[in-house]
């Protein structure tokens, strides 16, 4: 338990495997961990009772999403049971989906795609809802699986009026269902003049993943220097090999700038995976 709480990585992960073998034996001591008054204390119970896994193990996860104060807590609980497709959380999914904490609605909303139809379903009634960011959430969570509705809902959403932020967080919701039109603002913003909009572009480029990937290749053979830059930096970052060839290339660069991110992102590809 001790391992648990306060142990390094590897650590942590030899007392999960122990746990995982242990079952509900290991339970009353987890449960000790469930009503302590330390927030990291509950989070750790939550990863101690997920690797447990047992019907009983589930209960008790139940009861935290349920009863625990804290939402981050809430929101872990419901992330576990959700991912295991436990139906028994499904009405405390569709509680939390309204609730004024966006952390612990976005996990209830992400949470219910797990569920299919059902959960989908819900999602959609609650585009309904009055609570904007109510709608916000379900519609980013039914376009992350390429829900009609979700894309039509995040779409509407998408006025020029918007600030830059939001803008952003909606062009990414949009871009990781698929929408070319929204990934190709969010390629353009990365070579923008503003250092802030080209990071809120490249964290909103790096959630969205692989399906960025061919547009980024295409980046590095452009005439904008802050895009290559930050094109290369991104794919460095993922360790994409297949961007190798243009990047030894881009070592040459007539733009210092390139030249070093190209320098760095060769570097990465190089670097054994982090354990």
């Amino acid at each position: 338990m001790e391992a648990l709480k306060g142990g390094d990585w590897r650590e942590r992960a030899v007392a999960m495997s122990g746990l995982a073998m242990l079952k509900d034996k290991a339970l009353p001591a987890i449960q000790q961990l469930t009503k302590s008054s330390e927030r990291k204390a509950r989070l750790t119970a939550v990863d101690a009772l997920n690797a447990i896994g047992t019907k009983e193990a589930m209960r008790l996860l139940l009861q935290m999403a349920q009863d625990d104060g804290d939402h981050q807590v809430r929101a872990e609980a419901l992330t576990v049971l959700s991912r295991r497709r436990i139906k028994e959380a499904m009405p405390l999914l569709t509680e939390a989906l309204r609730a004024d904490d966006a952390e612990l609605a976005t996990a209830a909303a992400f949470g219910l795609v797990y569920y299919g139809e059902q959960g989908r379903g819900i999602l959609r009634e609650a585009l309904r809802s009055n609570n904007p960011t109510t709608r916000q959430i379900a519609a980013r969570a039914l376009a992350s699986v390429g829900d009609r509705a979700g894309v039509s809902e995040l779409t509407k959403r998408l006025s020029p009026d918007l600030p830059e932020d939001q803008r952003i967080t909606l062009l990414q919701a949009l871009a990781k269902s698929g929408d070319q039109k929204a990934l190709d603002e969010l390629l353009a913003l990365l070579g923008s003049d503003r250092p802030l909009t080209r990071l809120r572009a490249r964290a909103a480029l790096f959630g969205v993943g692989g399906l960025a990937v061919p547009a980024l290749l295409r980046a590095l053979e452009g005439d904008d220097p802050k895009l290559k830059t930050e094109a290369a930096w991104l794919l460095g970052a993922w360790r994409i090999t297949s961007a190798r060839e243009k990047l030894v290339r881009l070592t040459t660069d007539s733009d210092p700038q390139v030249r070093a991110a190209a320098q760095r992102a060769l570097a990465r590809l190089d670097e054994l995976p982090a354990p």
